[in-house]
């Protein structure tokens, strides 16, 4: 499917998977759905980010960094997002930061990092780019609740010994961070390249998907 439509999600909205989405008809489609518990999104198109609109009832999220979006729908969702408990993460394989993707963190703390974020999962983190560590040293810093962090990397040959040298050394810096947790663990492991596309979004590279879940009606 080539097209969608969303106008008024249902109130009673448990789970939005958004992926892949080449066109899409209203550009306010996250107003549409901020009654979800669960959300796991991949816009390569443009988005609005509306004012006002706040996501009391969502507890995970899930987000694809693409290159047009970049980080201001992170940054929107974690602002928007109050009770926020868990948050997943892919970015993309590329060792560059994109223009127009500098991190610029919130002029507040948002209150989910202050109060109700549990669990990151970052999975393709891109250690070598200074965006990505400013965004994780952010949250590790700020989510006083944070019981679990997990990174996992593009694995390295171990032939390339300066590769893996450089890669220590930055993810011991990452994991020197003074968090705002100090029951925090943190963990750092090589990508599942083979199950990678299935950690947060399913097999959006493949499947155009849209699946709204609602809650059993009341009998």
């Amino acid at each position: 499917m080539d097209f969608f439509l969303i106008e008024n999600a249902p109130e009673e909205l448990v789970e939005a998977r958004i992926g892949h989405i080449p066109h899409i008809a209203n550009e306010n489609i996250i107003a549409s759905l901020t009654s979800a518990k669960r959300l796991s999104l991949f816009f390569p198109v443009e988005i609005k980010f509306p004012t006002g609109s706040i996501f009391y009832q969502l507890v995970s999220l899930g987000l694809y960094m693409d290159k047009i979006n970049g980080w201001n729908l992170l940054s929107f969702m974690l602002d928007s997002s109050p009770n926020l408990q868990s948050l997943k993460l892919d970015s993309p394989y590329r060792k560059d930061c994109p223009v127009g993707w500098e991190w610029n963190q919130p002029k507040c703390v948002p209150e989910c990092l202050l109060l109700h974020l549990e669990t990151l999962v970052w999975i393709r983190y891109r250690w070598q780019r200074e965006d990505e560590k400013q965004v994780a040293t952010y949250i590790l810093k700020n989510a006083r609740q944070l019981k679990k962090a997990t990174f996992s990397t593009v694995p390295i040959k171990p032939e390339e010994l300066e590769e893996l040298e450089k890669r220590r050394e930055m993810l011991n810096e990452l994991s020197s961070v003074v968090r705002g947790s100090t029951s925090c663990h943190l963990v750092f492991k090589p990508d599942d390249l083979s199950n990678v596309v299935n950690c947060c979004f399913g097999k959006w590279e493949i499947l155009n998907l849209l699946n709204l879940s609602r809650s059993p009606v009341d009998s």
